[in-house]
């Protein structure tokens, strides 16, 4: 269902789930993305790799073309398609998002020190980011964070309620309630 996020209450479709890393930010997506959709939310997901990466196997065709020098390559089949874009600087999520033109919220996996509408998960007991302006909420094991933190406290697989909150905070106006 388009329109299931307000524009007005985040512009770029944008929430972050950051976190330390192991702290479960890819296990309380794979809970999240399915509460989400079936609310009707339409979700794209931007994973942010601290460690580096490579997409292309050695000796494919797309691999040698890019290293031939092209700057960039793209693998299509069928429904499917593999950009391997080469833009020499890390990008913001936002500069990421025009690639997905469908989805009502874009979940942006890492990216802890942005400034945007965030979740941070959590295994221990203390927050990364501070729990004020555009921070929703801190997903943690029940009693590890202080409920004096400042923020609301969704236990990490409880990915109802975190659902609930953030079409609470973000969803547009006359979509039907949290959990319907």
């Amino acid at each position: 269902m388009a329109g299931a996020i307000d524009p007005e209450k985040l512009p770029d479709r944008i929430l972050l789930v950051a976190g330390e890393k192991n702290a479960g930010k890819t296990t309380f997506l794979r809970k999240l993305i399915p509460a989400l959709k079936k609310r009707g939310v339409r979700t794209a997901v931007i994973k942010h790799d601290r460690h580096g990466f490579d997409c292309d196997r050695e000796g494919t065709d797309s691999d040698l073309l890019r290293r031939a020098g092209a700057e960039g390559t793209a693998v299509v089949h069928g429904g499917h398609v593999f950009l391997n874009l080469f833009l020499g600087e890390e990008p913001d999520p936002g500069a990421l998002a025009a690639a997905f033109p469908d989805a009502d919220l874009i979940l942006a996996e890492g990216f802890r020190g942005s400034p945007r509408a965030k979740i941070e998960v959590t295994a221990g007991s203390t927050l990364t980011a501070e729990p004020e302006g555009r921070f929703l909420a801190a997903a943690a094991d029940p009693g590890l964070i202080d409920p004096s933190c400042g923020c609301e406290v969704i236990g990490r697989d409880d990915a109802e309620t975190a659902a609930d909150r953030i079409l609470e905070r973000f969803g547009a106006a006359g979509r039907p309630g949290p959990g319907r």
